[in-house]
């Protein structure tokens, strides 16, 4: 500030220390007039009300004294009297350059670890799982929940169940480094009987029973001349081509019949994208440090709710 608002500021500062200073000596000292009974007088709801007179409390008058000497104190060490700069040179911009001083030598350190250590042990440690946790949480907890149990909604898979679509390790890195797209196309060239027969068998790959067995078996035929390229004859997937596997009871969108059945007729569009631009080596490894330990962090959470 200019030397004009600097001048200002000092000026309301002493002026308010000072009124307050006069007015805590002129309360202790000041006599008031009282009769012989100990009241000014002053009566109120026909004199059942009486004013009386009664000293400041003695720890009142001590916090008052003790808040005047702190105002001095502060004042002479820290900025805010006027332009001065206070005895101890503070501001908040150096205050803040060193806690991201600090912070950065406390992540350099944690980051080297990450690089050189196995994630299984990674997964084992608190304050890493501290980070991996927050990163997971503003990257990736929007699509797959904070907990890591997918969204069907979307398609964004569950990371906690162990259960792949790529394959696990290495290939969930690539993942997350150069993203997916998931393609299962649309067979609604297809009659909608058809495509209800197809529903059906699928849905009895998981072992589930319905009650027209001639449609599980249309359907079933169907499913070896159009969906076994990808999903395989027996319906357990291709990590390479990153085909569900149907018979895990695992579903990216629906398990119902009538949600594979509007899989059929619309096909999905699954996108994950890549994060390597964004995230450097070690912040991925933390995020796979997180889907590491999901498991164990959810049973934990369940075994406190239940």
């Amino acid at each position: 500030m200019n030397d004009f608002w600097s001048w200002w500021v000092i000026c309301l500062i002493v002026f308010n220390w000072s009124l307050v200073t006069f007015l805590l000596i002129v309360a202790t000292r000041v006599k008031i007039p009282t009769r012989k009974d100990g009241t000014t007088g002053h009566v109120w709801a026909h004199g059942t009300v009486r004013e009386g007179v009664r000293k400041l409390p003695l720890w009142w008058v001590l916090i008052s004294i003790g808040s005047l000497i702190f105002a001095i104190v502060y004042f002479y060490q820290y900025p805010g009297f006027g332009n001065t700069k206070g005895s101890l040179r503070w501001t908040s911009d150096q205050q803040v350059r060193d806690a991201v001083a600090a912070n950065a030598k406390r992540q350099s350190n944690l980051y080297k670890d990450v690089l050189e250590q196995p994630i299984a042990k990674l997964a084992t440690r608190p304050d890493v799982l501290q980070g991996a946790g927050m990163l997971y949480a503003e990257n990736c907890a929007g699509c797959h929940g904070v907990n890591g149990r997918g969204n069907t909604f979307i398609g964004a898979p569950d990371l906690a169940d162990e259960i792949w679509l790529y394959g696990s390790g290495d290939n969930i890195k690539l993942s997350i480094e150069n993203g997916r797209k998931g393609v299962m196309p649309s067979f609604g060239h297809l009659k909608t009987t058809q495509l209800h027969d197809v529903a059906m068998y699928v849905y009895t790959l998981n072992g589930r029973k319905v009650p027209d067995i001639q449609a599980v078996e249309r359907g079933e035929q169907l499913f070896q001349v159009s969906c076994a390229a990808c999903h395989g004859q027996q319906g357990q997937g291709n990590q390479a081509l990153g085909a569900a596997n149907l018979t895990d009871d695992d579903w990216l969108y629906s398990g119902s019949v009538s949600g594979i059945f509007n899989t059929l007729r619309s096909g999905r569009q699954g996108v994950m994208p890549a994060w390597k631009e964004r995230l450097s080596e070690s912040e991925l490894r933390l995020i796979l440090v997180w889907i590491e330990a999901l498991p164990e962090l959810n049973k934990a959470e369940n075994a406190k709710e239940g």
